[in-house]
């Protein structure tokens, strides 16, 4: 083989070495930008420390407890400083005193608080735009390996469309299209019942809170779940399905924060 071969197939061997290195960084580079747990937040009542004592045994990874917000102890004048109407807690039955003293919805108006101060509170975090805070609720059943190189959560966040604003780990009945293997586009279907519900574990991306989520938060106009997926059409909010982060239902039934007393 003469030398100008040899050296053209040295020059060719450099190039795709330096291709392959030019892919991989370019590929190393957008990966940050798919849906990577940063933090992690538990919403908790204060009470219901066995609770949180539980959700911290059920999985060794670091997370912060959220103090939720227990609805009933919630006078009228907080609800509205809340951004939550008069007709979300009130029967419209008798007098107005009357109305104040057999208040309702009040463990939904709790729930949803919960929610809205913690965002209000991620938001405020010197992190990048695609950061990604998971956010929990207590009767969340956290896999043993959950984060870990093996857990079904490595298999999924890569096919999760890089436009990401919410990613569910789990949600009851999942309504959309599927663009991505385990990952589904949830929809909103006017006119439709049912479908698309639970709070019990999902991930925000950090630059989407302001310029998303929490101004369509000011105001509550239904439950959590359903507040959200009031936006599902113009936010791009994706799930994992199946679900990797599955509802406890014995705890569900039985949570405090949803209780009027």
């Amino acid at each position: 083989m003469s030398g100008p071969t040899k050296i053209n197939i040295l020059i060719c061997v450099l190039l795709i070495i330096g291709a392959l290195i030019v892919l991989y960084a370019i590929d190393a580079y957008l990966l940050r930008f798919r849906p990577h747990v940063k933090s992690v937040h538990v919403i908790n009542l204060d009470k219901d420390t066995e609770r949180w004592a539980a959700i911290q045994k059920s999985a060794p990874i670091h997370m912060e407890r959220w103090p939720a917000t227990y609805g009933k102890n919630l006078t009228s004048e907080q609800c509205t400083e809340y951004g939550v109407g008069h007709a979300m807690t009130r029967s419209g039955v008798g007098s107005y005193e009357e109305q104040e003293k057999t208040r309702r919805n009040q463990g939904v108006v709790g729930c949803y608080l919960s929610h809205k101060l913690l965002l209000t509170h991620l938001a405020t975090l010197d992190v990048p735009d695609y950061y990604g805070h998971l956010i929990l609720e207590d009767d969340a059943q956290i896999p043993a390996n959950f984060l870990k190189p093996e857990d079904e959560w490595h298999k999924v966040y890569k096919n999760v469309p890089m436009d990401w604003d919410i990613v569910y780990l789990d949600i009851t009945k999942p309504v959309g299209k599927m663009v991505a293997s385990n990952v589904m586009k949830l929809e909103y279907k006017a006119g439709i019942s049912g479908g698309n519900w639970g709070t019990h574990a999902y991930i925000v991306r950090h630059g989407a809170l302001k310029t998303k989520i929490l101004p369509w938060m000011k105001y509550m106009i239904d439950t959590i779940d359903e507040h959200y997926k009031l936006k599902f059409n113009e936010w791009n909010v994706y799930a994992s399905v199946p679900g990797i982060i599955k509802l406890n239902e014995a705890q569900a039934a039985n949570s405090s924060i949803q209780k009027k007393e």
